[in-house]
């Protein structure tokens, strides 16, 4: 009996430990196409929610110090000034963040869409059954004799 095989499966249970990471699930299934779609949705995800949201955030910056010189102004002018430049600010904020929403929610669903493929999608090979050791236990002549095969993954 041969137990060698060129191309060995992964068992269900560690595809879908893989699962947790993205993209790697699909690599395991030899599904490369379908990981380098996921990774690259993901990760312009992360760019664009860093992009938006980053360190520098200028809005923001300008958005607290109108803040500031429309409540410590003398002014009643220029607290009229400020006020229109913070509503200004706050709708430019608004739409930020917005958008910030959305690529959070792609993200997310991109994540929950990875999982949902190493649960419940199958590769197309199948899974592994059985383990890679296999004992045998023969009578040869009358007497027990016992053999051992190996799966073997080159």
């Amino acid at each position: 009996m041969n137990y060698f095989n060129l191309y060995q499966e992964y068992s269900k249970s560690q595809i879908q430990f893989a699962g947790v990471i993205p993209g790697l699930s699909q690599y395991r299934k030899r599904e490369y196409l379908k990981m380098t779609a996921l990774l690259g949705v993901m990760g312009y995800s992360a760019y664009k929610m860093n992009d938006l949201w980053g360190d520098d955030k200028p809005f923001l910056k300008e958005f607290n110090r109108q803040k500031f010189l429309y409540e410590h102004t003398q002014s009643e002018t220029r607290a009229l000034e400020a006020a229109e430049e913070l509503n200004r600010l706050k709708s430019k904020i608004a739409d930020i963040d917005n958008e910030f929403r959305r690529w959070t929610g792609i993200l997310i669903t991109t994540y929950a869409l990875n999982v949902l493929d190493a649960f419940f999608m199958e590769p197309e090979g199948g899974y592994r059954i059985d383990q890679p050791f296999h004992i045998n236990m023969n009578m040869v002549d009358g007497q027990p004799a016992a053999t051992i095969g190996y799966k073997a993954n080159f």
